[in-house]
């Protein structure tokens, strides 16, 4: 047997169609005045809009609309701090990324230097080796013993 099933919203929050023949989008209010009152209005912004406006609810007491606005508010300041604090921890989460990268980059460079050094060692000996041979060659060609070119 099939069951269905249909979710059917109160009269006043079904979709509504502006003078454009566009579906109207829904908003919420949330300033002090006219805080929680819901509303649609044409999609639409400025010189493109037909006007359309609808509310939906009736005006709500000051006390309600103040209440309404002040969550918001404070909602906000608790978004902005949490977004504050996911900047503060992924630069937290860089820094230590780069001092890593800074360790190995140190301990990098100092493998560099070392073999840097042991090239300027070796060419030194390399240079001393050959400079010894040319002494010698010429000592050796001096005293007329076996040359070697």
């Amino acid at each position: 047997m099939l069951v269905s099933s249909s979710i059917s919203f109160p009269k006043e929050l079904q979709s509504r169609t502006c003078k454009c023949g566009f579906m109207a989008r829904y908003f919420t209010v949330t300033t002090l005045e006219k805080g929680g009152r819901r509303f649609y209005r044409c999609r639409h912004l400025g010189s493109n809009s037909c006007g359309y406006w609808n509310w939906i609810d009736n005006k709500l007491p000051h006390h309600v609309s103040t209440m309404i606005h002040n969550q918001k508010v404070e909602l906000d300041s608790i978004r902005k701090e949490r977004n504050h604090l996911k900047k503060i921890d992924m630069t937290a989460d860089e820094m230590y990324e780069l001092n890593d990268m800074n360790e190995n980059e140190i301990y990098d460079l100092r493998k560099v230097s070392a073999l840097k050094g042991k090239m300027s060692n070796l060419e030194l000996t390399n240079k001393i080796e050959s400079s010894n041979i040319r002494v010698d060659n010429s000592c050796l060609h001096k005293y007329h013993i076996g040359y070697i070119p």
